[in-house]
């Protein structure tokens, strides 16, 4: 696995995560992502895409957004699917040339995103 040094750092990324029904996981999906772009980057922007989720999904996204500056929230009125969440993402994620993305339930690690740098 490589390591991510301080004059290796990627200039810059986007992360987003699809989320619906994630209230409870996402905190911990945006902390983890949070620590770890700021190793492996200079600058970055996470995203959290709430695709209509009938819990406060919504709202946790949003009080995030107001402890990680770098955080910006997109909603979808209704639930529209996966696909048009990842859509969606991909579409935010536009400030940087290197994307990176997992769901917002927590079941990935994203530690693996140290090992492709």
């Amino acid at each position: 696995m490589s390591e991510v040094t301080a004059d290796r750092k990627i200039p810059g990324i986007s992360f987003f995560c699809p989320a619906y029904h994630d209230a409870l996981n996402l905190p911990l999906v945006i902390k983890k992502a949070d620590r770890i772009l700021s190793e492996l980057c200079d600058d970055y922007e996470m995203i959290v895409i709430n695709d209509g989720s009938p819990d406060s999904t919504g709202y946790v996204a949003e009080e995030l957004s107001r402890r990680y500056h770098k955080l910006k929230v997109v909603h979808h009125v209704r639930n529209l699917g996966y696909a048009e969440a990842l859509k969606t993402g991909f579409q935010t994620a536009a400030r940087f040339d290197y994307i990176l993305f997992t769901d917002g339930d927590n079941q990935y690690d994203i530690e693996y995103f140290k090992a492709m740098a």
